[in-house]
């Protein structure tokens, strides 16, 4: 679990630089309207994988944001988004489930070969 919230706090940060970004502010995410929120959301379930990664992490620093965090990693991951298929195969070889190594392997297959080996730049 340790390794998981440390993925996810270098992602919130390295997010942070992208100031640009048409999405979040990744360095507030507690601060989305909830208008923000519902057009985010409109973005992802439309296949946008950014929005959808952007999602994880607001969900994921979130008060009880864990399932949702989840939920939108895995909606972001099968979008195709590198650092989300990386994260979630991270995530789930953590698992004593044989299963959920299983689905890791596939997981971080697909990030490496989409250009992510690891959690940092």
């Amino acid at each position: 679990m340790r390794l998981f919230l440390f993925f996810s706090v270098w992602l919130l940060l390295s997010c942070a630089s992208k100031a640009s970004s048409p999405y979040v502010d990744a360095n507030e995410p507690e601060q989305l309207s909830t208008e923000q929120l519902k057009k985010l959301e409109a973005r992802a379930v439309n296949h946008d994988a950014k929005a959808a990664f952007h999602l994880y992490t607001y969900y994921l620093f979130a008060e009880d944001g864990m399932a949702k965090a989840m939920y939108w990693l895995r909606v972001a991951a099968n979008d195709g988004y590198p650092q989300a298929e990386y994260n979630l195969g991270a995530f789930l070889k953590q698992s004593s489930s044989s299963r959920d190594q299983k689905e890791a392997e596939v997981w971080l297959a697909k990030a490496a070969k989409d250009g992510v080996t690891t959690p940092t730049k």
